[in-house]
């Protein structure tokens, strides 16, 4: 039989000196690990090298790959959650804040492709992995409080179940579109309509009488 490692081993040995700096170190590296390579495909040493560590220590906070995968799923979700609170959309008129928010997640996925790539490789997998972060809920709960705010401030509760609905498919759109443009100038445009086309899937489903937009007829 081979030999297998213990996890418990590399916990008992002793802490860093710099156990915050050290983890999130290795947090950033396997972050792009994943994103390069997927789970199956990550190797452990390429991501000790690149953070001048050892297996040992990435067992010592993480036990295993998939602790340490969990932990930079949580990670790259609490980032964009953050970022999120930010916005203070609770103040906008709603179709204002829609656009707002639109705008928003479509350039964080520009600026962040690793953080798509986690995404779209996660959904491939059938979120076998996000399903068993813990926190992953109460960490979500901000933006979906944020899209029930700003929907819901012009439809009946009735119709709560089509709020969700509109948001998984405008994210979808968002993150697809994110994913194949490069040029500035082609993102500059199609975020503009992006845009436009959420807003209009919402004004449908949710009965909204939207002013005219930049660029429709």
């Amino acid at each position: 039989m081979p030999r297998t490692e213990s996890p418990d081993k590399w916990r008992a040995m002793r802490k860093p000196k710099a156990p915050g700096k050290s983890r999130s170190d290795i947090l950033a590296a396997a972050a792009d690990e994943f994103a390069r390579h997927g789970f199956n495909g990550s190797r452990l040493e390429a991501i000790a090298a690149r953070t001048r560590t050892t297996r040992a220590m990435i067992y010592y906070y993480f036990r295993n790959r998939e602790g340490l995968y969990r932990a930079v799923l949580e990670e790259a979700y609490r980032d964009i959650r953050t970022a999120e609170a930010e916005l203070d959309l609770a103040h906008m008129e709603p179709v204002a804040a829609m656009r707002r928010l639109v705008e928003f997640v479509f350039d964080y996925y520009q600026r962040n492709p690793s953080f798509v790539a986690l995404v779209v490789a996660e959904n491939q997998a059938g979120g076998r992995h996000i399903h068993k972060v813990h926190r992953m809920q109460s960490l979500n709960v901000s933006i979906i409080g944020t899209l029930r705010d700003i929907l819901l401030a012009r439809v009946p509760v009735i119709l709560r179940a089509d709020v969700y609905a509109t948001a998984a498919l405008a994210g979808a759109v968002v993150m697809i579109a994110a994913r194949k443009l490069g040029a500035p100038p082609a993102v500059a445009a199609l975020a503009g309509g992006l845009t436009c086309f959420v807003l209009r899937i919402v004004a449908v489903w949710q009965h909204w009488a939207l002013p005219r937009l930049p660029g429709t007829a």
